[in-house]
């Protein structure tokens, strides 16, 4: 689905001027067929949205686990929280 500027910013919450921002620092993904008006896809701004996922403190200490098994070096007991 194609949307204009309106529908990016009832889906975001953000304002016009905090998204011609992010077109201006190229952090959102949009298109501009005729270099004019801005058009975005539903589907991109939605996995754009997704993309800043953090990890759990159990997802960072699994990754951190895997790579440090690969060099070859073993993490101490760690204290429970």
């Amino acid at each position: 689905m194609i949307m204009n500027m309106q529908q990016v910013m009832d889906l975001t919450g953000y304002t016009r001027s905090y998204i011609y921002n992010l077109v201006y620092k190229k952090m959102i993904p949009v298109h501009k067929p005729t270099g004019g008006r801005l058009f975005f896809v539903k589907e991109e701004i939605e996995q754009w949205l997704m993309g800043g996922r953090q990890l759990t403190s159990q997802e960072l200490n699994a990754t951190a686990d895997k790579i440090l098994l690969e060099m070859g070096v073993r993490r101490t007991q760690r204290r429970s929280r």
